[in-house]
């Protein structure tokens, strides 16, 4: 799912979805400025929202919900998640940007590179099989596979009884994400959507975080 398709799903979400799906903006925008400086917000990613939503929703027990000021929002409060899955999924918003401007050329790429040097060096030493498959994605082989492998990665952050089918819906995602990057056949982009719907079936989420989910995901 690229940035402007990210967008272009949420902006046809009804008030109750779109006001879900700020709460998540919020609270990985928020833990990025908290965990890694205010200027690391620079590099935020509409689609890393996904990620967030969908541990939430699996997870549910072990989040908090705040209201807070921040610097976007000075004078009227904003909700937004305190919890490990928002400070994880800030720290993959941060890999992610991090790997994908490594060996970008332009200028604006460059900075925000050189901005993100110090976060990862602490991110790599908490998630380092994550970090190891986005470098991998956006450095090394760069084929579907390894998107399928960074994401799969990314997705399943515990070992636990539900690890295999994030893992297993995270690679779906990944090969999706590979195919809208990279502007691939619509034959692969619709038979790897099957597998992602078939993937995200598995998964035990709630009603409501299932349709914001379905209605980002599936168009």
């Amino acid at each position: 799912m690229s940035q402007l398709e990210f967008k272009t799903a949420a902006a046809a979400l009804s008030k109750v979805q779109r006001e879900k799906l700020r709460l998540h903006l919020c609270s990985v925008c928020r833990a990025i400025g908290e965990n890694y400086g205010v200027k690391a917000r620079s590099c935020f990613r509409y689609d890393i929202v996904v990620l967030s939503i969908l541990l939430h929703a699996v997870y549910d027990e072990q989040s908090f919900l705040c209201r807070g000021k921040c610097i976007k929002h000075p004078i009227k409060n904003c909700r937004f998640y305190q919890s490990g899955v928002s400070d994880y999924t800030a720290a993959m918003n941060i890999a992610v940007s991090y790997y994908e401007t490594k060996n970008c050329r332009a200028l604006k790429a460059k900075l925000q590179n050189r901005l993100l040097e110090k976060p990862m060096a602490r991110i790599k030493k908490r998630f380092s099989l994550q970090c190891d498959a986005a470098r991998a994605a956006y450095m090394e082989n760069g084929d579907c596979e390894a998107y399928a492998a960074m994401c799969g990665a990314m997705f399943a952050p515990f070992d636990d009884a539900l690890s295999d089918d994030l893992r297993a819906f995270g690679e779906a995602f990944g090969r999706v994400l590979y195919v809208d990057t990279h502007r691939g056949s619509d034959t692969d982009k619709k038979l790897f959507n099957g597998a992602m719907r078939c993937a995200f079936q598995k998964l035990p989420i709630n009603s409501a975080d299932s349709d914001l989910l379905k209605a980002l995901l599936f168009r």
